[in-house]
């Protein structure tokens, strides 16, 4: 399981870093909600990409000697199965749904028109994230319309990386889960 933890630091002096970071041993396990049975369980290397940026950095794993799960701990800048972070999946879907990718090469289009489908088939989990915050909670007919104000709503909540651990802690699933 990745669980997303906030970090005082972004990805460039998380790299700069190397990853080298006191990371507080959770309390609980989040797989079966036990005190006190993690375990570090060294690091695993994971690839991560801004825009012409890719790096490798280490990932810090737990293990829990109750239910034998392993806990990962994914930077904030990181979104759980996703090599580009946060920051730029959430530009990409504002391009892509302002249709200005014509001048991107044909590797970003593509990736961008991705980013675009999975946000638009998740509208509706997005949707639920924002009425729990506000039941008056009011959205054009229009699809566009509907899909660029869903868009406006979660980019204006605090941070671009933890818009992502906030679906994630509210329910279960970040907004790009398939």
């Amino acid at each position: 399981m990745q669980n997303i933890i906030s970090l005082s630091m972004s990805r460039e002096q998380f790299i700069k870093n190397k990853g080298k970071i006191d990371y507080d041993k959770p309390v609980t396990c989040s797989c079966c909600g036990r005190n006190g049975t993690l375990h570090r369980h060294g690091v695993y290397w994971r690839n991560t990409v801004e825009d012409d940026s890719e790096e490798r950095i280490p990932i810090q794993r737990f293990f829990c000697i109750y239910c034998n799960h392993t806990i990962s701990l994914l930077p904030s800048f990181c979104v759980p199965h996703f090599q580009y972070s946060a920051e730029f999946i959430l530009k990409a879907i504002g391009m892509a749904l302002a249709s200005i990718i014509a001048t991107l090469e044909v590797r970003l289009k593509s990736l961008f028109r991705f980013y675009k489908k999975r946000f638009i088939k998740n509208l509706p989990l997005s949707e639920v994230f924002l009425r729990s915050f506000n039941s008056d909670y009011d959205l054009p007919l229009n699809e566009k319309e509907k899909t660029t104000k869903i868009y406006q709503d979660l980019i204006s909540r605090p941070g671009a990386e933890t818009i992502f651990q906030q679906f994630l802690n509210h329910l279960n699933k970040h907004f790009m889960a398939r």
